[in-house]
């Protein structure tokens, strides 16, 4: 079996992270595809990050129409912080004989020899990345080259970029403006209704 693990805080998802998620699902042939919402992220400070049962449900109706995609609590459900590391042991451990493609935006690629354990990482899942900025492509292959030089096995997918970050929606959000071109319906109506990120919150 043919498993895509795409993580991340998803505060909130909006539809640049599931056009990227359709694609690598596609191109790779998965069989299936977890979206995992981090319970705490190591990486970065996520702003106004609103509680993991309620990102987990912003994801669930965020891909409601793809059967193949399911949204997992693995680290929502942990009181550990959200190290990949960790989590690609879990799943190893439910899918034993599964192939995982570990899926991530060019900010999480390009900064990954600095994640806990990354070595390890490499020798468990397959890394697969795509330009979140125009441009970025050259960046992204010479980091796919050292890291296959460690060792590990990297797919750069060259797509269209949607231009939109989670923060940026945050704050459009907290002003009144117009994000329906960015987010499902579905988890807009959710996020107006729960009023999420209003007043900076």
């Amino acid at each position: 079996m043919r498993i895509g693990i795409f993580g991340g805080t998803f505060n909130p998802i909006h539809k640049g992270h599931v056009h990227m998620a359709r694609a690598f699902y596609r191109e790779l042939g998965l069989d299936r595809l977890l979206v995992i919402p981090t319970h705490v992220p190591v990486h970065k400070m996520a702003g106004n990050l609103i509680s993991g049962e309620e990102r987990m449900q912003l994801c669930r109706l965020a891909v409601r129409d793809d059967p193949n995609f399911e949204v997992s609590g693995i680290e929502v459900e942990s009181e550990e912080k959200s190290y990949t590391y960790t989590t690609v042991k879990k799943l190893r451990a439910l899918y034993s004989t599964a192939e995982f493609f570990l899926i991530m935006g060019s900010d999480m690629f390009l900064s990954f020899h600095t994640w806990y354990h990354y070595r390890d990482i490499l020798q468990q899942v397959t890394l697969c990345a795509a330009a979140r900025k125009d441009k970025e492509q050259n960046n992204l292959a010479a980091c796919a080259r050292q890291l296959t030089e460690e060792g590990g096995r990297c797919i750069v997918l060259d797509l269209d970029v949607i231009e939109i970050s989670s923060t940026q929606l945050r704050e459009k959000i907290r002003r009144g403006e117009d994000v329906s071109g960015y987010l499902d319906p579905e988890v807009e109506r959710y996020i107006r209704e729960k009023r999420l990120y209003q007043n900076g919150t």
